[in-house]
């Protein structure tokens, strides 16, 4: 690689970094912490399926909220919470399937997407293993 290219694969800049996958739909999001597999479910974006998410490590509530909030404006939807996770567990819980690349954009520099998801018959499998290893966030 040369050396002023960043990687995409975000656990190797960020090995103990997390993410968190917005929700809108506070049935996703359990009150004994766990969150419903269905929250990681991707969407196919220009003919490729991906899961968007927000790179955050460490920083603090408000401030996931606040971009979470952000989002939710333009889709005209409130925030309910969000799924969060650590970036370097994605390959290792989906048996090397999924991996976690950056995708920064002027709104949001902090977006990545969940790539790898292959054929739409193993997407809940694979989303099911993402909802292991991810905690609710509760929005108030």
């Amino acid at each position: 690689m040369p050396e002023n290219t960043k990687p995409t694969l975000w656990p190797a800049e960020i090995p103990n970094g997390f993410a968190a996958r917005f929700v809108y739909d506070p049935a996703l999001l359990r009150k004994d912490g766990t969150v419903n597999a269905r929250a990681f479910l991707p969407c196919a974006v220009n003919g490729v399926w991906e899961s968007s998410v927000c790179l955050h490590d460490m920083l603090g509530e408000r401030s996931v909220a606040q971009t979470g909030i952000a989002i939710g404006k333009k889709r005209k939807r409130p925030l309910a919470g969000w799924a969060d996770f650590p970036v370097a567990d994605v390959p290792g819980a989906t048996g090397n399937r999924l991996r976690v690349e950056a995708s920064p954009s002027r709104d949001n520099p902090r977006h990545a997407n969940i790539l790898g998801w292959g054929d739409k018959a193993g997407h809940l499998m694979l989303a099911t293993r993402l909802a292991e290893i991810a905690q609710a966030c509760c929005f108030p």
